[in-house]
C-alpha cells in the first residue's frame, strides 16, 4: 500500500522529475557552518550543562537535473538547537509505516509524554528561547504543523501508480475534489483530536499561551488551522488573525491539481476568468522546452531523450499556439451558452468555475473537473480568522540594481518562484510573509519546483520572520516536503523524517546572521 502523504511513489519511470521528488535523491553534504555556529555551540553547552547543542546546518541536497542548479546551496544562517525534543532520538524504523493512517507504531510527537519534549520541563525550552546566545542574540521557537488528512492523501492510498504527472486526475469522489483539495472527514476529526484538543489539554500553556500563527494558502492547511487553532482558547493567536503566507506552500507544480491554489477572490456566477491569461504562452521560451514540460494543455514528448531540441520545440510551439487558439475560441463560444458543462470541453461555461493554473489546461478535460467554484475569501473569509493580504511583487530588476537596493535596505518583494531563485539575500521585507499574487495563473507552467528552490523559499520565510516579527513563538501550518526540508536545512540530520498528518514538530532556531543584516 503506498504512503498517503505527498511523497508517495505514485509515478512510474515515465516522469523522472516527479519520481525523484517522491522517492528522494542523494545529498551532497557540506562542512560545518562556520565559526559563529561553533562558538554558539560551545556557549550553549556551558549554559545548559552539556545537554543542549546546536546542530550542524545541513546543506540543501543536490538534484542533478535539467531544471536544478548544479551547485549546492551555502550553509544556512539558521540553525536548530538540539537536545530538547524526542524526535532527535528517533530512528528510521520509527517512521517506516507513517503513511498508513491505521498505523499506531509511532504516535504523533505531541501525543507522547510531555508533548514530545525530551527535557524534564518545558520551562527549560522557554528559557532556552529567551536566553538568546549566539551571533545575534535572536532565537525563536517554531512549531511546524503539517495539515490533517486531505482528499488527495486518501486518493494516494488507493492508487498504485500513476505513469505521468498529467495522468493525475482532478476528480475523486466528486467533481474537482483533487483541485486544491479540502480535508476528509477523517482529517477533520483528527485535526480536532490531535491539534485542538492537545493545545487545550496543556500544550498551549507549555508553549507560552500565545503565538504568532502563519498558514499556507491551500485549503487543506487553512481548514486545519480553522479546526485545530481557530477553535481553541489555550493558545492565543497574536494579533487575533492568522497570516496567510505564500512562502509556506508545498513544492510548486502547476500540472498537479493538489499543488495549485485557488484565487484570492472568485464568486461563482459573478466573476469572470481572464481567458487570455489562461491560454497565454508568450512567456514560455520554446528553445528551453524539455521532455515532460507542459505548455498550456500539451505535454512535450520528444522522440529522443537528449534534452532540449530546437526543431522539436518549434514543432511543439506551433502545435500549441494553434491548439490554444482553438480552445480559446471554443470556451468563448461556450460562455454564451446556458448548458451545464460536461466532459465535453466545448460546453465549458467560464462563469461556473475558475481554472487555477495554465498547467491544468481546460477546466473540464480527460482529467476531470479541473477548476474551483470559489476563492479563498469566499471559502474561508466568513471565519474572520485569516489575513489574505496580497502585495504585488517588484518589477524584475537587473543584478546591479538589486544589489544597490540591498545596500539601502529597501524592501524587495519577489515573485513566488523568484524567491526560490534569489533566496533570503534577494527577497526581503514584511510583504514576503503574505500572499504574492491573486492566483496561480501566471506561474510558469510545465515543471516542478526544484528541491534547492524550495529550500531557498524556506530560508526566505524564516529570514522574514526573524526580521519582521518580534514574537518568539511561531506556529506555521504547512506541508510535509516544506517541513522535511526545513528541518534538514536547520541541521536536524534525519532526511527520512517526514511529519505525519496533524503532527507538530517544534524546533528552537538560532539566527546566526550578522546583526547588520537583521531589522533594527
Amino acid at each position: 500500500m503506498p504512503r498517503v502523504d505527498e511523497e508517495s511513489p505514485l509515478l512510474g519511470e515515465g516522469d523522472a522529475g516527479l519520481e525523484k521528488r517522491r522517492v528522494g535523491v542523494g545529498a551532497i553534504r557540506y562542512a560545518l557552518a562556520g565559526s559563529a555556529a561553533l562558538c554558539f555551540a560551545l556557549m550553549a553547552t556551558l549554559a545548559f550543562g552539556g545537554k543542549v547543542r546546536v546542530s550542524k546546518p545541513e546543506p540543501a541536497s543536490l538534484l542533478l537535473g535539467s531544471h536544478e542548479s548544479e551547485k549546492p546551496l551555502p550553509p544556512s544562517p539558521f540553525v536548530a538547537m538540539q537536545g530538547m525534543f524526542a524526535y532527535e532520538t528517533w530512528t528510521q524504523d520509527h517512521v517506516e509505516h507513517q503513511g498508513d493512517p491505521s498505523d499506531t507504531t509511532r504516535p504523533l510527537l505531541q501525543s507522547m509524554p510531555n508533548f514530545g519534549a525530551s527535557v524534564e520541563s518545558w520551562e527549560t525550552i522557554r528559557t532556552a528561547v529567551h536566553t538568546g546566545l549566539g551571533a545575534t542574540g535572536k532565537r525563536k521557537l517554531f512549531i511546524f504543523l503539517r495539515h490533517a488528512q486531505a482528499m488527495h492523501n486518501q486518493w494516494g492510498l488507493h492508487v498504485h501508480q500513476t505513469k505521468s504527472v498529467n495522468d493525475i486526475p482532478c476528480d475523486y469522489k466528486g467533481e474537482g475534489n483533487l483541485v486544491d483539495p479540502d480535508l476528509t472527514g477523517f482529517g477533520m476529526q483528527n485535526a480536532r483530536m490531535y491539534v485542538r484538543d492537545v493545545l487545550e489539554n496543556g500544550l498551549g500553556k507549555e508553549i507560552g499561551g500565545e503565538a504568532r500563527v502563519f498558514a499556507s494558502p491551500l485549503s487543506r492547511t487553512l481548514r486545519t488551522t480553522v479546526i485545530g487553532i481557530g477553535n481553541q482558547t489555550a493558545l492565543k493567536i497574536k494579533g487575533g488573525r492568522v497570516t496567510v503566507s505564500e512562502l509556506l506552500r508545498e513544492r510548486i507544480d502547476t500540472r498537479v491539481p493538489f499543488e495549485v491554489r485557488r484565487p484570492v477572490s472568485y464568486k461563482q456566477g459573478v466573476d469572470m476568468q481572464n481567458l487570455d491569461e489562461l491560454f497565454r504562452t508568450d512567456d514560455v521560451d520554446a528553445s528551453q522546452l524539455q521532455n515532460g514540460d507542459t505548455v498550456g494543455s500539451l505535454t512535450v514528448d520528444f522522440d529522443e531523450d537528449e534534452g532540449v531540441m530546437h526543431e522539436g520545440a518549434k514543432r511543439i510551439w506551433e502545435k500549441q499556439n494553434a491548439h490554444s487558439s482553438k480552445q480559446h475560441d471554443a470556451v468563448l463560444g461556450a460562455s454564451k451558452s446556458s448548458a451545464k458543462p460536461t466532459t465535453d470541453t466545448s460546453s465549458l461555461m467560464t462563469q461556473q468555475c475558475f481554472v487555477p493554473s495554465r498547467g491544468l489546461g481546460l477546466a473540464v478535460s480527460e482529467r476531470g473537473w479541473c477548476c474551483v467554484d470559489s476563492g479563498l475569501k469566499q471559502k474561508f473569509g466568513p471565519e474572520n480568522l485569516f489575513d489574505f493580504d496580497v502585495t504585488t511583487p517588484n518589477k524584475d530588476l537587473s543584478e546591479a540594481k538589486r544589489i544597490e537596493r540591498q545596500k539601502t535596505k529597501e524592501p524587495y518583494v519577489c515573485k513566488l518562484m523568484e524567491a526560490g531563485r534569489l533566496g533570503n539575500e534577494g527577497c526581503y521585507g514584511p510583504a514576503m510573509l503574505g500572499l504574492l499574487a491573486q492566483d496561480d495563473v501566471n506561474l510558469t507552467p510545465g515543471r516542478e519546483e526544484g528541491e534547492n528552490e524550495l529550500v531557498s523559499r524556506v530560508r526566505t520565510w524564516i529570514s522574514s520572520v526573524f526580521d519582521e516579527v518580534e514574537d518568539q513563538v511561531i506556529v506555521a501550518v504547512t506541508h510535509s516536503d516544506w517541513i522535511k526540508l526545513a528541518m534538514r536545512d536547520l541541521g536536524v540530520d534525519k532526511s527520512w523524517l517526514v511529519p505525519r498528518n496533524n503532527e507538530m514538530l517544534p524546533v528552537i532556531v538560532e539566527d546566526t546572521r550578522p546583526k547588520r543584516a537583521t531589522k533594527s
